[in-house]
């Protein structure tokens, strides 16, 4: 493999400081923007909905993968230290949650399309079934499927010394020679392909057209039928309505962001780079599909808060208990005998040293 960087191609550099900057604004948002997701989610009047554990299971696999491969990828590109090279512990397990972690969040996707599915064709029978019981159930079952799929990272990978260009003895995560090695070359690879990428993008496609041609056409039901109760029909669904066109926003962003990627790793492996000169131009385009599948990983929560009418009523009421609390706070922290009014919404909620000095000031 090439090293452009002695060659003072353009691309290396754009390469290097793309790896600078983006990914730490990446790490801080999405470590924020999850963290939010998880509050939110588990607060008690959301996460009832089926929907919100998904979505909970989501964004903590989405934190996982950014931890486990945006961050180390982001060392390796600025520094040349990998982390999976630094103990034989991390060389068993990083590439384990990398792809645990993915095919979790790529599959969770797939669950709540599945689900969008069974609730727009078939509403009454699905919404006595698709409780958050059975939700949490699916998702555990989904994450053990996930977390077995790359298992053989435990047994098929050690540190080895290796002699690279400079003659410098360092020890590197390699998959065991023989067998195993031929089978990380080119089977797994396929594997990961298809499982992680091809037959979730086809399921989740084709379930958002079906979601799509079955609400048309009971739109058209409901029209012919009883053309003036179209509108108070559309505001009791509001709901469902908001959840599907979560989805929708979800898969089409998971759609845009994974692709580029997914193709240019096969374009890869049939044309590989021949010259110093081809290879800065891969390396600088592979960085930038990379850094935009990380993207995936990141920006949901500002999904959820544009497409999800529910999770902002819900962001809302904890900006405003946690504006509560901090007030609360505040005036136990002040000195004895003096007054503080909190204003809320509905009431006002005043404290002093005597009932006298109280009635004085609701009166004023």
């Amino acid at each position: 493999m090439y090293d452009c960087r002695p060659f003072h191609f353009r691309d290396c550099y754009i390469d290097y400081w793309l790896w600078a900057t983006v990914p730490g604004i990446l790490l801080l948002v999405g470590m924020v923007g999850n963290t939010l997701n998880i509050i939110i989610l588990s607060r008690k009047r959301i996460r009832k909905f089926s929907t919100s554990v998904y979505l909970m299971f989501l964004a903590v696999s989405d934190l996982l993968f950014m931890l486990s491969s945006c961050l180390p990828e982001t060392v390796n590109e600025t520094t040349g230290k990998r982390l999976e090279n630094t103990s034989y512990f991390m060389c068993k397990t990083n590439h384990w949650i990398v792809h645990t972690s993915a095919g979790f969040s790529v599959w969770l996707l797939v669950l709540l399309t599945i689900e969008r599915v069974l609730l727009t064709k078939w509403p009454y029978v699905a919404k006595a079934r698709l409780s958050s019981r059975n939700a949490l159930k699916a998702s555990l079952v989904m994450a053990v499927m996930c977390a077995l799929f790359p298992a053989h990272y435990f047994f098929g990978f050690e540190l080895r010394l290796d002699i690279n260009n400079f003659n410098q003895t360092r020890y590197n995560c390699q998959p065991l020679p023989g067998e195993y090695y031929l089978f990380d070359q080119y089977p797994w690879k396929v594997m990961v392909l298809v499982v992680l990428n091809i037959i979730p993008m086809c399921i989740i496609t084709a379930g958002n057209l079906t979601i799509l041609a079955t609400i048309v056409k009971q739109k058209r039901q409901l029209h012919r039928v009883a053309p003036n109760t179209a509108i108070g029909a559309s505001v009791a669904q509001r709901r469902q309505k908001s959840s599907t066109r979560m989805l929708f926003i979800l898969s089409s962003f998971f759609m845009v962001t994974t692709m580029p990627f997914t193709l240019f790793r096969v374009y890869k492996e049939v044309y590989p780079a021949i010259g110093a000169r081809e290879y800065a131009r891969q390396r600088l385009t592979e960085t930038i599909t990379a850094l935009l599948l990380y993207c995936n990983f990141t920006f949901n929560f500002f999904m959820y808060f544009v497409s999800g009418t529910l999770f902002k009523q819900e962001w809302r009421c904890f900006t405003a208990d946690a504006y509560v609390r901090l007030r609360k706070a505040f005036c136990r922290s002040e000195p004895p005998g003096t007054r503080v009014s909190v204003i809320g919404p509905s009431r006002q909620t005043l404290t002093g040293q005597t009932q006298a000095h109280n009635d004085t000031i609701r009166s004023f």
